[in-house]
């Protein structure tokens, strides 16, 4: 009993400093732009394309997709050409309320796949899911998935938010090597998921101490989901996410496992100098997915729902595992996704811990 009202008052305590932030505010319809329309240059540059000469940190021209006349993707920013000196120190956060929204998320493949589905980088037999946005962005899993299984779970989302908020699942980030700036070539990212957090009662003035997941660490006790080479551009944090590391969800009575390839995590500085608006994207391959389907309560013992999911995952196939295989007309066998954590909460990164999680199959 204890125990569990020192995690309720934790779930109070993340949500009332996530709730008293600035939070950057996104138009529904379509992603919006990193400074400078996310290229690095003159958001008001002239015909000539020039640079701004008065803005010393540019990361080159703005990405073209397919087809080149009317493509603009969503992508993240590329890497800055400047080094802006300073150090931030050891900043650490959680961040909280994911969201699935269809229209979060980047172009993975270089395609603005147009509404009749003409061009498309891979082949569904099914009929290969649109980009959710103009601008190319794929997240089949908002589109297709999501809504899929929420005719069969309608509380799926509400149960991912309430677990987040206790700190069992939540996407944990350390950065090192961070002038503070909001741009800055090349910061060091660390990555988890929390296992659960110390039975404590924290405040806003005393932050959270959350324990990272013993899948993010290898046997030397090391930390497995690490970027040191990743970058800050126009205010926008891009980490790589290694291929296949496994990213576990609470969703109270069952788990989300993913494992994504081409993986990437991004974070944007907010008004105040934090961190918001943590977003995970992906491919996430078709096998993998399906082999999550016990952890989700999708068991092979009801095979009516069964026999749904998977051809709910295989009508969500949007792009190739591997990105080398875009354009080469096989079939799709990965499924776009990106889930994004609209708030934030400082933390502190505890010792790493086995987590628990319910079996929902026999």
């Amino acid at each position: 009993m204890r125990a569990a009202a020192s995690l309720l008052s934790l779930a109070l305590a993340l949500g009332a400093c996530a709730d008293a932030q600035i939070v950057y505010e996104r138009d529904g319809s379509v992603p919006p732009p990193p400074r400078d329309a996310g290229d690095g240059t003159d958001a008001s540059r002239d015909a000539s394309e020039e640079m701004d000469a008065g803005d010393p940190c540019v990361s080159g021209p703005p990405p073209t997709g397919l087809p080149e006349e009317t493509c603009m993707p969503a992508r993240p920013p590329s890497r800055t050409v400047c080094d802006i000196g300073g150090d931030a120190g050891v900043v650490e956060v959680g961040f909280l309320d994911p969201l699935f929204r269809e229209t979060d998320g980047y172009d993975l493949d270089g395609y603005c796949t147009s509404l009749d589905r003409v061009p498309v980088s891979c082949v569904n037999p099914r009929g290969t899911p649109p980009d959710t946005t103009s601008f190319g962005t794929d997240n089949a899993l908002g589109l297709v998935v999501v809504p899929g299984l929420a005719i069969v779970d309608a509380s799926l989302e509400m149960r991912f938010r309430e677990a987040v908020r206790r700190g069992s699942g939540t996407p944990m980030m350390r950065v090192e090597n961070w002038n503070g700036e909001t741009e800055d070539p090349e910061v060091s990212v660390t990555l988890a998921i929390s296992a659960g957090a110390l039975e404590e009662t924290p405040d806003c003035e005393a932050t959270p101490t959350l324990q990272p997941a013993n899948s993010f660490f290898d046997a030397s006790d090391l930390p497995i989901a690490v970027d040191r080479t990743a970058h800050v551009s126009g205010g926008v944090l891009v980490a790589r996410i290694p291929d296949g590391q496994p990213f576990t969800f609470d969703l109270v009575m069952s788990t989300l496992r993913v494992r994504l390839r081409d993986g990437r995590f991004t974070a944007r500085l907010d008004e105040t100098g934090r961190w918001v608006d943590g977003m995970l994207s992906g491919r996430w391959a078709t096998a993998d997915a399906e082999e999550a389907l016990d952890a989700l309560g999708v068991c092979e013992s009801d095979v009516l729902l069964r026999m749904g999911a998977l051809s709910l995952l295989a009508e969500s196939a949007d792009t190739r595992a591997d990105p080398a295989e875009d354009m080469a007309e096989l079939e799709c066998n990965a499924i776009s996704v990106a889930v994004r954590f609209e708030t934030s909460v400082p933390i502190t990164w505890g010792e790493r811990r086995e987590p628990v999680f319910p079996t929902p199959c026999p």
